[in-house]
């Protein structure tokens, strides 16, 4: 047995070589389109502008979602000016405190050993390394929820007395609160589905008498409430498309085109869930309860979390709008169940196997990488993600060699397998700026900036380059194009050009100016009529210029 001293050395040092390889890589890559680009542009105008009630997008109302993560983020980028790195920080900040709370999670329920594995494993899970790094809302929303429904747990275990009871789940109200601010509804609606599937399979009624109902609305209200009135009083469209179009007719119509079979999140969970694959699958698969609860009545926590897992996973399977996101909130309600279940039955030995094969696919795959080439992604940027592939294969072939070596023991040979999964990971991740050609439209805010002076203006025809927004600094004219500022535009149809001819009209009477177009729609432009010169053509997009 570990000394207690040790076990916390373990921690500190697992959660301070994380932080150093979870922060040291976040400005890495140059922001992707669309998600990056539209998620950095939105609370950037909020710092131009002044404005930081209502959301826009490229300088059109943007209310597709709620307005935390632009505060957030509009606050990074006055206190450490605009960047990769600061766009992208409140999503790391937030994925990072997702792990370190699901480890306290398990630290309250099942001890130290636990935490530590409970850390490790959702710290280094691929789909929580990828998406603490990818600037979207999944990250935010996922964190939240995981403190709501940590909170909760933490607030009916037998450790809890009455006033710690109250305290933890008002700190879970705050937490969906902030969760609603960020997302929207859902942020209550997977829990509520939980506490009643639970309540009902666990017959525990007592639940539902500590959820400090009033109190925890009242709070909930309290943080919600003023941006949701002082945003529709300030716009009349507002309550209409956020709840109707953005909640029910996205989750019950193909509105927004992301629908899939109703297996389409299983492939990505048993991917999201690497390289600990074998043991968070046992957790989900044989749980420490019966399906038949033996004490009806009593609060089971691993049965509850066991609950949201499956609520969350059956409810984003049956709606009609998929994305590999959605399932983020499960990833690290895993890692405590199985962190509990690594003490009780075992350690992740039967994992280095996954490890194994992740280490020789990636070098296999690294002297093959430029089968995957094709006219947007050109050999060229996959030979020079070749490097950061192999690394990765290294990395997870040394952290096979750790968890196979049996004179180091269970525990420490975790931490360093977590580590070493972890640089793995970020390796692939930060190794895709080889890519940024083809999926950032920074390029061609650069290009703009070198060959035409500052305040000129600059087109975008039938496609909105959301990163180059954000990187130029100001608002692209879009011409016929809607895309997601399609409600934005009906509400302000004079800040867009409807047709090519009123387009080319404009064109004509400027001395100065920039098009950007998709190599694919250039065939829809009278480029002879512009008489100006490409500038840029690169494997997606081309910037044509008149100076």
């Amino acid at each position: 047995m570990i000394a207690s001293n040790k076990l916390k050395r373990f921690a500190v040092a697992l959660i301070l070589l994380c932080a150093v390889l979870w922060f040291g890589t976040i400005s890495q890559r140059d922001l992707f389109d669309p998600d990056e680009g539209r998620y950095a542009v939105i609370p950037a105008a909020m710092v131009d502008t002044g404005d930081w009630l209502t959301p826009r997008l490229n300088d059109f109302k943007y209310f597709e979602k709620p307005v935390l993560q632009y505060w957030a983020t509009a606050v990074a980028f006055k206190l450490f000016g605009k960047s990769n790195a600061s766009a992208r920080l409140w999503t790391a900040l937030l994925g990072f405190s997702a792990a370190l709370f699901s480890m306290f999670v398990a630290f309250r329920l099942y001890g130290s050993r636990a935490a530590i594995y409970t850390f490790g494993l959702s710290i280094s899970y691929l789909m929580v390394v990828a998406f603490g790094h990818y600037l979207t809302l999944d990250m935010a929303l996922s964190a939240f929820l995981v403190i709501g429904i940590g909170s909760l747990v933490i607030a009916h275990s037998d450790q809890a007395s009455e006033s710690q009871t109250r305290n933890w789940m008002l700190i879970g109200w705050a937490a969906l609160a902030l969760a609603t601010l960020t997302k929207g509804l859902v942020a209550v609606v997977l829990p509520a589905a939980t506490v009643v599937v639970y309540s009902l399979w666990q017959r525990d009624w007592a639940l539902w008498k500590k959820l400090h109902l009033v109190k925890g609305l009242l709070l909930y209200l309290l943080i919600t409430a003023p941006w949701f009135i002082a945003v529709s009083n300030a716009n009349t469209e507002f309550a209409e498309f956020f709840f109707i179009h953005e909640h029910f007719d996205r989750y019950t119509s193909e509105v927004h085109s992301r629908e899939g079979p109703i297996y389409y999140f299983i492939p990505f969970l048993l991917l999201g869930i690497c390289p600990w694959l074998i043991t968070s699958l046992r957790a989900l698969v044989s749980p420490d309860f019966r399906w038949l609860p033996d004490r009806p009545g009593q609060f089971d926590p691993e049965r509850f979390m066991w609950t949201f897992v499956v609520v969350t996973f059956c409810f984003f399977s049956l709606g009609q709008s998929k994305l590999p996101g959605y399932i983020l909130p499960v990833l690290p309600i895993i890692a405590v169940i199985s962190g509990g279940q690594i003490v009780s039955k075992g350690a992740v030995v039967n994992d280095r196997w996954v490890v194994l094969f992740l280490g020789v696919a990636f070098l296999a795959g690294a002297f093959g990488v430029e089968y995957l080439a094709s006219g947007h992604y050109p050999a060229e940027q996959w030979a020079s993600y070749r490097p950061w592939i192999i690394g990765s294969g290294l990395l997870f072939l040394l952290s096979f060699t750790v968890l196979s070596i049996r004179k180091i023991a269970h525990l420490p040979a975790f931490v360093a397998a977590t580590v070493l999964s972890l640089a793995s990971w970020l390796s692939i991740v930060s190794g895709a700026t080889s890519l940024s050609e083809s999926r950032s439209s920074k390029v061609i805010a650069d290009i703009i900036t070198q060959t035409l002076p500052a305040g000129v203006p600059v087109y975008s025809f039938q496609y909105f380059p959301e990163a180059a927004a954000f990187y130029l600094g100001r608002p692209i004219t879009i011409v016929e194009y809607e895309g997601e500022m399609a409600m934005g535009i009906r509400s302000e149809p004079e800040k867009h050009i409807k047709t090519q001819d009123e387009f080319l009209a404009e064109w004509q009477n400027l001395d100065q100016a920039a098009v950007v177009l998709k190599l694919n729609r250039l065939k829809n432009l009278k480029v002879d009529a512009l008489q100006g010169r490409v500038v840029y053509k690169g494997p997606k997009t081309m910037v044509i210029i008149k100076s």
